[in-house]
């Protein structure tokens, strides 16, 4: 379970073989078109602060799970990139979460609140923001379990406004 809150950091739909499949491309001045990115997200380090009351079964509020990962080309030939994170838990299965997405020309920011209780495979995410190429992003992330430390990241990008 404790691997699955990892890995639900964050994160964060549709999902193609191939690498870093762009659907437009993005200049120094961020994106002038949607965007989708995909990758295999790969565990590397994995680390769970466990506060009072220790030891519980189910994650209690202040717990936070950080996560530090590698992001390849689905066909997990290729490095593209990192994504690091945590989530703190509050009450009832809930935690926020916090990520970082570090590709070659900029970084994504990623968050939201998500409801563990379920035990989910998949969920979403917000893009709060970026910066380089991708400083006006906004957006969706989902993130898919597919095994034991590893997932499929999918980040759908949109600009959410025009620099003059």
């Amino acid at each position: 379970m404790m691997r699955w809150l990892l890995l639900g950091s964050l994160a964060l739909a549709g999902l193609l073989a191939g690498g870093v499949a762009l659907a437009h491309d993005g200049g120094r001045d961020g994106l002038t078109k949607p965007m989708v990115l995909r990758f295999l997200d790969v565990s590397v380090n994995e680390e769970f602060l466990d506060v009072e009351p220790k030891g519980t079964e189910v994650p209690s509020p202040g717990d936070t799970a950080f996560f530090d990962n590698v992001l390849r080309n689905l066909a997990d030939t290729e490095t593209k990139g990192t994504f690091d994170g945590k989530c703190t838990f509050l009450i009832g299965g809930m935690a926020d979460c916090r990520g970082h997405v570090v590709l070659p020309g900029g970084k994504i920011e990623l968050g939201g609140g998500i409801d563990f209780s379920t035990g989910p495979t998949s969920f979403e995410a917000a893009v709060l923001g970026g910066t380089g190429r991708y400083d006006n992003v906004v957006g969706e992330a989902t993130i898919t379990q597919i095994a034991e430390g590893r997932s499929r990241l999918v980040l759908e990008l949109i600009p959410s406004f025009r620099r003059p």
